[in-house]
């Protein structure tokens, strides 16, 4: 066939990784603020399809995700401008994710705080940790509540792991940070 890469459901996949096609990133710059929240829910959809890309995507997008409950009138102000040009931007220069490789360990770093948890998925290739994705989502209100070093929050984790494509099959995963504290002495562990 010839080709180093292909372009594939909006993605460019190639030997060096996972990327944004670039006819993605061209309809992400020309996207105009949104006017309505038919508009914002669309195009944050949109956006939220790339968001293995943005490290903390919940988190800046939470003043535009808080337009969109019923509760809440359409304002937009200063802060949802600011969150809504920084997803657009963090799309149009994502960086290029590594592909997983099943038969290397993956490295989880996670992060909590009372408004969201933010997990790195990474592996290392050649000496040098590569980001394979990026989750994030917002807390509820209930787990606002919980201590950082809660292990709820590291269940509350694995399970977020499922959401990545490769979650599921039960690789070996090594975990050695929850936030600044380490799991165990060895910081490893097997994730079913």
């Amino acid at each position: 066939l010839g080709v180093t890469t292909v372009a594939y459901l909006g993605f460019q996949v190639g030997e060096g990784g996972l990327s944004v096609q670039q006819a993605k990133v061209e309809v992400v710059d020309r996207l105009k603020a949104p006017t309505d929240c038919s508009t914002l829910r669309a195009q944050l959809g949109f956006l939220s399809y790339y968001r293995r890309f943005i490290p903390n995507f919940s988190k800046t997008a939470k003043p535009l995700s808080q337009l969109l409950r019923k509760d809440e009138g359409w304002k937009w102000w200063k802060e949802q401008e600011r969150a809504w040009t920084t997803l657009k931007e963090a799309v149009k220069t994502a960086p290029l994710l590594k592909l997983p490789n099943p038969d290397e360990p993956f490295l989880l770093y996670t992060d909590w705080s009372s408004s969201g948890m933010c997990t790195v998925l990474c592996q290392e290739e050649k000496g040098t940790e590569r980001v394979v994705a990026y989750v994030s989502r917002s807390c509820s209100p209930a787990e606002s509540n919980y201590s950082s070093q809660s292990k709820a929050k590291l269940e509350r984790t694995k399970a977020e792991l499922q959401s990545l494509p490769i979650g599921s099959i039960g690789y070996r995963w090594s975990l050695d940070m929850v936030g600044e504290m380490p799991l165990s002495r060895r910081g490893k562990q097997y994730i079913p």
